[in-house]
Order: structure tokens, then sequence, then C-alpha cells
């Protein structure tokens, strides 16, 4: 089939294709030293405990296992011109929602924020 197709004048081009493949697993000791199962941060006690970051991306399940809170309940979403925090929530403590046509309410930004 690649032979055939590599003779018609429609083709252009032909690239391989590779099974994806997911590689979160290494994402942690990557992202702290770069050398395999490499933790420094982790080794001396930094793991997030009491910092807030920000995501901007696409919307995020707020319902997730790796967002909701023991108690099963979500920070309410926000907005720009109303936003609302709530502190006293360990995994999300503000949410602005976020989607245009192209993007999936619970999308790309539950995986961003999860990794």
């Amino acid at each position: 089939l690649v032979a055939y197709l590599s003779v018609q004048p429609e083709i252009f081009r032909l690239d391989l294709r590779y099974k994806a493949r997911l590689l979160n697993l290494n994402a942690d000791w990557v992202t702290q030293s770069g050398s395999l199962n490499k933790f420094p941060m982790w080794e001396r006690g930094i793991q997030g405990q009491g910092e807030i970051i920000g995501i901007a991306d696409s919307g995020v399940d707020r319902y997730h296992c790796s967002f909701i809170d023991d108690d099963k309940k979500a920070v309410q979403s926000s907005t720009w011109e109303l936003p609302k925090y709530d502190l006293t929530r360990r995994k999300i403590v503000q949410y602005i929602s976020y989607s245009d046509e192209v993007d999936e309410p619970n999308g790309h930004g539950t995986h961003v924020a999860g990794s």
C-alpha cells in the first residue's frame, strides 16, 4: 500500500504514525530533576502543601476524583465579573470556567491540571 501511494501524483508526503503511549509516570522525576527516579523536591519535603497555582486552559471537571475534596463538594464556579474563591478547599480554591466553540468544558484542562 505504501509503495502504491508513494507514486501517486496526488500524494505530497507520507509519514510514519507511531502508537501513542502515556508518559505521565515519568513526569514527576522529569520535572524535578531530569534524572531517572530522582525526586529532590519530595526528598526535601516539598510536596505542594499550602501552595496555590494558576492554570489557564479549557475546562476542568471539578468533580473528578483528582480535584474533589473528601466532602465531595466542589468549589463554586466563578466569573471574571464576580470572582468567588474558597480557601477552605484543599484542591481547587477558585474556578473560572472557560471554553469556546472548540473546547470541551471538562476537556484538556482536566488533563493539564491533573498531570
